[in-house]
């Protein structure tokens, strides 16, 4: 049985207070330095040097994606099955509601499609009771309240996340808001790409034969023309 859960949420589903500031990035420069804010959730290892993948989510910036691998794919079907099977049991009442703790692993459940995944509280709001959860194995970013978070089962804490950020080589840091439509067509399709190079930096070439990397490259250049 296979079940995708993915939600490629839009580049621009970051919390609140970073599109605040990525619209003032935006006014203000075109490239920017990387600034780590915050509890960083722990990543999967980098894919091997040559591997297929598939896109998962943008980021901040336009030099940087989250990919996850063909065999991660499956794993991450796998790993939902087992969650959402696991948390059929869970009672709320019994249980009693979760104060998330930023670090800790937890299952977070999504009001769109009712079904939990896996992630990581990078930040903690306590006046709105909200968090700011990292999805492990799409290397996407939710705001969600504390009604929405639960503590993660044993049998889903071990494995690592199926999703892994790559830096794409030769491609310029600037802001991934200002290509957000053509990010959105990439991200939407199924394409798979033939992932090339050691942790640092990274070559995507898709089975057709594109360099992802020289199309981001393209993008640029015609905007700064």
């Amino acid at each position: 049985v296979e079940l995708d859960l993915a939600v490629k949420i839009p580049v621009d589903s970051l919390p609140l207070q970073e599109q605040e500031k990525a619209s003032k990035d935006v006014q203000s420069t075109r490239t920017d330095s990387t600034q780590t804010v915050g509890h960083q959730p722990r990543m999967n290892a980098s894919v091997s040097p040559e591997e297929r993948v598939k896109l998962s989510a943008a980021t901040k910036y336009l030099n940087e994606m989250y990919v996850v691998s063909l065999e991660n794919e499956q794993r991450r079907n796998s790993e939902m099955i087992t969650l959402n099977l696991e948390m059929q049991d869970y009672e709320v009442e019994e249980e009693g509601e979760v104060v998330p703790k930023v670090g800790s692993r937890v299952a977070c459940l999504s009001d769109q499609d009712g079904y939990f995944r896996r992630g990581e509280v990078v930040a903690i709001d306590e006046t709105n009771q909200r968090a700011d959860v990292f999805l492990l194995d799409y290397g996407t970013r939710s705001v969600l309240s504390w009604g929405n978070i639960f503590p993660l089962p044993i049998l889903c804490l071990d494995s690592s996340g199926c999703a892994t950020k790559k830096r794409l080589l030769r491609v310029p840091k600037v802001l991934s808001l200002w290509f957000y439509a053509q990010l959105m067509q990439y991200l939407s399709s199924d394409c798979v790409y033939v992932c090339k190079g050691e942790s640092e930096e990274s070559v995507l070439v898709s089975e057709l034969g594109e360099h992802f990397n020289e199309t981001l490259g393209e993008m640029v250049e015609q905007m700064s023309a």
